[in-house]
């Protein structure tokens, strides 16, 4: 279906429902429009949401941790025959610890008879992707070549739970996504455990380094682009322009594309939301919208 996120072309919502799992969570848009979608009528997100109350009211609807696979939505892509950058299940989590590995795998072989097309899936279950891909589908099959994976983090917490597993996991290309941002964050700083005279093992996330400070002598994979961007919605949390400036200026001393998605027109959220790359630019001075190169297809834009 058509989308609004601005480095996305379509998105491929073959699974539906999910349960918060991180502070990024709180406040979740596919939550809230899912839930419209099921009032409006589409039998595919009915029955995926709890009721909130608080002193005898309804404050808002939740997601209930009932999470359905869609067959019937698996050969859209297919249809599609200009290139197209296609988010994967942007109304669930593809990797939620119920879906089964088959149906995982069915959209896998979905994915690799569009060669047509890039994907890009985002999680917050790493472990689970992880799992999956080095246990299950490389046990089988072979890297996919037009699917990308990432893991969308709020936290600098996040990124220490999430990110060695993305990093571990085979991919074409690996996409961390700090949206909604709601913390000053160093990916050049996540620690793991592991303990050396008192120090806790690091991991450059940026430069695909990892070790100890002072000897950062181990090499691993790392990020391949980033993705930044402030919370919307009127529940809306505050974050400051200084901490995205502080992620692009650590990406691009790395050479690692970053794309900034959306920001406050004031540090604690009032204002508007500004998209607009030349609006950004303009009251920041500056709006990098860079993308990886395996999300390079010189047909968008054509004819259907």
């Amino acid at each position: 279906m058509p989308t609004n996120i601005s480095y996305l072309d379509e998105t491929w919502n073959c699974i539906a429902g999910c349960e918060h799992a991180g502070a990024g969570c709180q406040n979740c848009y596919a939550e809230q429009w899912s839930y419209r979608l099921a009032r409006m009528g589409q039998d595919d997100y009915k029955g995926l949401h709890d009721t909130v109350w608080q002193d005898g009211a309804c404050i808002g609807h939740r997601w209930s941790g009932k999470v359905r696979c869609l067959p019937h939505r698996l050969d859209i892509p297919r249809h599609w025959k200009r290139p197209r950058v296609i988010g994967v299940n942007f109304m669930a989590d593809t990797f939620h610890e119920t879906v089964p590995d088959k149906f995982l795998e069915a959209m896998i072989r979905i994915v690799r008879g569009c060669p047509q097309h890039r994907f890009l899936v985002l999680s917050k279950r790493s472990k689970r992707m992880f799992d999956f891909w080095r246990y299950r589908w490389l046990g089988k099959s072979s890297l996919v070549p037009n699917l990308a994976l990432g893991v969308s983090c709020s936290t600098q917490d996040d990124m220490r739970r999430l990110v060695p597993d993305l990093l571990a996991t085979p991919a074409a290309c690996r996409i961390l996504s700090l949206e909604p941002l709601l913390g000053q964050v160093d990916p050049e700083a996540i620690s793991r455990p592991g303990r050396q005279f008192g120090e806790s093992l690091r991991m450059l996330a940026l430069s695909g380094m990892m070790g100890y400070p002072g000897s950062m002598t181990a090499k691993v994979n790392r990020l391949d682009g980033l993705i930044v961007g402030c919370e919307s919605g009127p529940r809306r949390r505050p974050m400051p322009y200084e901490w995205a400036r502080s992620i692009i200026e650590q990406a691009r001393a790395a050479c690692v594309p970053v794309y900034l998605k959306q920001i406050y027109e004031y540090a604690d959220g009032s204002g508007k939301v500004l998209t607009d790359r030349d609006k950004i630019a303009l009251v920041f001075g500056e709006c990098p919208r860079e993308l990886p190169p395996f999300f390079d297809l010189p047909e968008r834009g054509e004819t259907p």
